[in-house]
C-alpha cells in the first residue's frame, strides 16, 4: 500500500479530512470574492496531473 503524505502545510489545512475549506467557505461563502475561490481550486489541483504535476 503506497500512503502519500501531503507536504504542504495549507494543503494540509484546507483539504484534510475534517474539510475544513470547505467549511469556511459554506460560513463566510457570501463574503469571498470569485477570484478568491478561482485561486484556492487551482491551488488545490496544483502538483497534480490536472494541475501540472511537480517532479
Amino acid at each position: 500500500m503506497d500512503i502519500q503524505v501531503e507536504t504542504n502545510e495549507l494543503k494540509r489545512i484546507f483539504f484534510d479530512e475534517h474539510r475544513h475549506g470547505e467549511r469556511f467557505a459554506a460560513t463566510h461563502g457570501k463574503r469571498i470574492r470569485p477570484q478568491v475561490i478561482t485561486e484556492v481550486e487551482k491551488f488545490r489541483i496544483c502538483g497534480t496531473m490536472h494541475g501540472g504535476l511537480e517532479l
